[in-house]
């Protein structure tokens, strides 16, 4: 049996917390005797702080300087996610699409899931592309061209990606609890910011049954439906349902993608749980956050 794969996978809110220095200065200010008034001496307060005396030489003592803080120095190129000399501070996003490297470094870690209930499943795949592009993605015979980007191995080739890097998660409990398969994708120009809009031009004509032929004996019958709940996160969502029937079996996958920027995010899990129940809700929602604070919109 095949598995459909819309993505490159096999089957709170998070923040990032930026630190900053704040530097302090001390003022002073010159004090007015006034008009027959005593003159301030030596040790008591005044606008400006005096020497003090030493009791036993008699002499003036100058006071204490304070070191000035030390501003952080930034280091290293914009975009790498890190060099800096404060801990947790990216360096500037990237100005043009992501690398396979810092689409990685965006995805969601093993350290920042703890409040959904899954673990980082198997290695990392990623790829830069542009200098070392993908043959063509192999598309399964449809009946309906149309219909033909559902049918992909990976939805987001539709946009010409400059990049991707792909992290499965699983239950961490469950060995048969929730999967998903996020993708990050990078694009150049105005390839990214057509692909969600393709999609839903595509979907309304594909909710009927149309036959793929994935090489198997005979054609599966695919069916795509729009699906609400999808966290509204970045500059545009959205979500659909893939149903799949061969014979008398019938498989189900749930598709996000999420576009910030020159930056797809695709979220792919089996069955027909509402995008905004957990864990996936968590994930999803966390990985925008995460991907736009160290890759911009």
């Amino acid at each position: 049996m095949r598995t459909i794969r819309l993505s490159r996978f096999g089957a709170p809110g998070l923040g990032i917390a930026l630190l900053g220095v704040v530097l302090l200065g001390a003022s002073a200010c010159d004090s007015d005797s006034g008009g027959g008034g005593a003159e301030a001496t030596a040790g008591q307060v005044t606008g400006v702080p005096g020497p003090t005396v030493d009791p036993e030489a008699g002499t003036p003592v100058p006071p204490k300087s304070e070191p000035t803080p030390v501003r952080p120095v930034v280091t290293g190129k914009p975009g790498e996610g890190k060099g800096s000399s404060l801990p947790g501070k990216p360096s500037a996003p990237p100005t043009g699409p992501a690398t396979a490297p810092q689409l990685t470094a965006a995805l969601l870690a093993q350290a920042e899931l703890a409040a959904t209930g899954l673990r980082v499943d198997g290695p990392d795949r990623a790829k830069d592309t542009a200098p070392n592009p993908d043959p063509p993605p192999a598309v399964p015979a449809v009946d309906r061209p149309e219909c033909a980007v559902f049918a992909q191995v990976s939805v987001f080739d539709g946009g010409a990606p400059e990049a991707w890097a792909h992290r499965e998660y699983a239950d961490a409990a469950k060995p048969d609890g929730a999967r998903l398969g996020v993708t990050l994708s990078s694009h150049r120009d105005d390839r990214g910011a057509a692909l969600l809009p393709a999609l839903d031009r595509a979907m309304a004509g594909c909710s009927v049954e149309f036959a793929v032929r994935a090489g198997g004996p005979a054609p599966e019958q695919w069916s795509v439906a729009p699906v609400d709940g999808a966290p509204l996160a970045g500059d545009e969502t959205t979500a659909y349902r893939v149903t799949v029937r061969t014979g008398t079996e019938t498989r189900v996958e749930t598709v996000v993608l999420v576009r910030f920027g020159a930056t797809t995010a695709q979220f792919v899990y089996p069955g027909d749980a509402a995008p905004d129940a957990a864990p996936y809700a968590a994930v999803i929602t966390g990985q925008v956050q995460k991907a736009r604070a160290l890759l911009g919109r």
